[in-house]
This record gives C-alpha cells, sequence and structure tokens, in this order.
C-alpha cells in the first residue's frame, strides 16, 4: 500500500511520554511515497498518543478527583477551622478572663507583699537606728573607760612616785637616825670613859688626900669632907647626865624601832596599792572583753 504524507510528521519522545513533534516541509517539497517502515513508524506513533491520550484523561481524572477531595477536605477544614477557631476564641476569653483574675489576684498578692516588706523594712530601719544608737552609747562607754583607766593609770603612776619619793625620805630618814644614834653611842662612850678616867683620877687624888690628912688638922679634914661632898654632888650630876644619856639613847632606839615598823607599814601600803591596782586592771579586762 502506498501513502502520501504531506505536511507535519509525528515523532515519539523517550522515557514514556508521549510528546508531537511538528517539522515544517517547504512548500516545494515534493510528494513522495511512504515506505513500510515510514508506515509502521507512523503507525506506532498513532498507538503511542492513544496511550498517552488515555494516560492524560486518566490522569486528568485522577486529578478532578483528587481536587475534588480536596475541595472537600478544604470545606471540611475550613467547618473544622471555624469550630476551632470558636473554640479558641471561647478558650482565649476563658483564658483572659481567669489570667485577669490571676492578674488581679496576683496584684493584690503582690500588694501585700510589699506593703508586708514596707513594713519589715521599717522594723528593720528602726531596729538598725537603735542598734546604731546603742552601739553609740556603748562606744561614749567604751571611750569613758579608756579616759578612767588612762586617768587611773596616772594617778598609779603619782602614787608609784610617790612611793618612791616616801621611800626614798625613808631611807635616808633612816639613815640619819641610825647616823646620830651611831654619833650619840660613840659620843656617850667617850663621855662614859672620860668621867670612868676622870672618877679613877679623883679617886686616886682622894685617896692621896686622905693620906695626906691623916697628920693634919680635924680644919683640913672638915675642908676635905666639904670638899668630898662636893665632889660626890659633881658626881651625883655626872651620874644623873649619865643616866639622861642612856635614857635618850634608848628613846633613838625605840624611834628606830618605830621607823622600820612605818617603813614596813609603808611596804604593805605599797604591795596593797598595787593588788588593788592589779585587781582594778583585770575587772576593767573583764568589763571590756
Amino acid at each position: 500500500m502506498v501513502l502520501v504524507r504531506k505536511g507535519p510528521s509525528v515523532k515519539r519522545k523517550s522515557g514514556g511520554s508521549s510528546s508531537t513533534a511538528t517539522s515544517t516541509l517547504s512548500a516545494d517539497a515534493n510528494a513522495r511515497q511512504v515506505t513500510r517502515a515510514e508506515f509502521m513508524e507512523l503507525a506506532a506513533a498513532v498507538n503511542q498518543l492513544k496511550k498517552d491520550s488515555l494516560r492524560h484523561q486518566a490522569v486528568e481524572s485522577q486529578l478532578a478527583s483528587d481536587l475534588e477531595f480536596a475541595n472537600a477536605q478544604i470545606a471540611a477544614n475550613k467547618t473544622a477551622m471555624g469550630t476551632l477557631a470558636e473554640l479558641v476564641i471561647e478558650k482565649t476569653s476563658g483564658i483572659e478572663q481567669q489570667g485577669a483574675t490571676q492578674l488581679q489576684t496576683l496584684q493584690v498578692e503582690s500588694e501585700q507583699r510589699l506593703t508586708d516588706v514596707k513594713l519589715a523594712l521599717e522594723r528593720l530601719e528602726f531596729r538598725l537606728r537603735h542598734q546604731t544608737r546603742d552601739c553609740q552609747a556603748l562606744k561614749e562607754q567604751v571611750e569613758r573607760h579608756q579616759e578612767l583607766m588612762q586617768s587611773m593609770r596616772t594617778q598609779l603612776g603619782q602614787t608609784h612616785l610617790l612611793v618612791e619619793k616616801q621611800q626614798e625620805h625613808a631611807k635616808t630618814f633612816v639613815e640619819k637616825v641610825e647616823y646620830i644614834v651611831a654619833a650619840y653611842e660613840t659620843k656617850a662612850m667617850s663621855a662614859t670613859a672620860e668621867r670612868e678616867q676622870k672618877l679613877e683620877a679623883f679617886q686616886q687624888r682622894i685617896v692621896d688626900y686622905v693620906k695626906k690628912l691623916d697628920g693634919d688638922t680635924q680644919e683640913p679634914l672638915k675642908q676635905l669632907s666639904w670638899q668630898l661632898r662636893e665632889v660626890e654632888m659633881r658626881g651625883q650630876r655626872q651620874t644623873a647626865l649619865f643616866q639622861q644619856a642612856l635614857d635618850d639613847l634608848v628613846k633613838m632606839r625605840q624611834a628606830l624601832h618605830e621607823l622600820e615598823s612605818l617603813k614596813a607599814l609603808v611596804e604593805r601600803e605599797q604591795e596593797f596599792r598595787e593588788y588593788r591596782r592589779k585587781e582594778v586592771v583585770g575587772s576593767w579586762c573583764l568589763t571590756l572583753s
């Protein structure tokens, strides 16, 4: 069979997708006979076009069905979205109301807590003011104690100096008394020895004189008796002077003993003052600690 084809020719696309390829032939192209191979190729292309058309129709039908399903789903989604929107609005209203209630409650609680904090701050400020006042009073008391301790230290220093001066005076007085007593004892011993020598010499003269008077007359004897009485009176006066010197020596010894007692008393007074000072300093240290 011989076919004559004019115009466009259809070509098959690779990959299972049909497409019509047209080619424009020249107007002056001469008609030629179609070979069997070309006819078979053309038939195959027609069959492929039919298959592609059927497939396109199936695809269009599937697309139409999908579109209807999508439209139905969209409508359902719109209905669901409306219901969801109503639920969301209702829920939002409830949440807003609950949030407003909670916010109001929180505001009331916040105001109450703020009031409590203000009251606590006022109490704390009151306590701090009192503590500051107490600290200031304690500081003033410590300063007074320090001044008192300084005054006591000054007084103790003055007392120590006074005791040292008294000790020095007592030592000087004792040394002076010891020197005077020693001088009196030396003088008393010298006077006693001298009086004993004079008495012995006088007794010797009396003996000599008595021996000389053995052959004299009564008148010289009377004169001798008178002289003897005078000598005895002198001896009595000298004895009285010696006794007075001994009494003065005893009094000086008693005065020395009293000075020693006074020295011991001053030492005990100094020890008592030192003990009292340590006790006062210890009590102040305990008070400060």
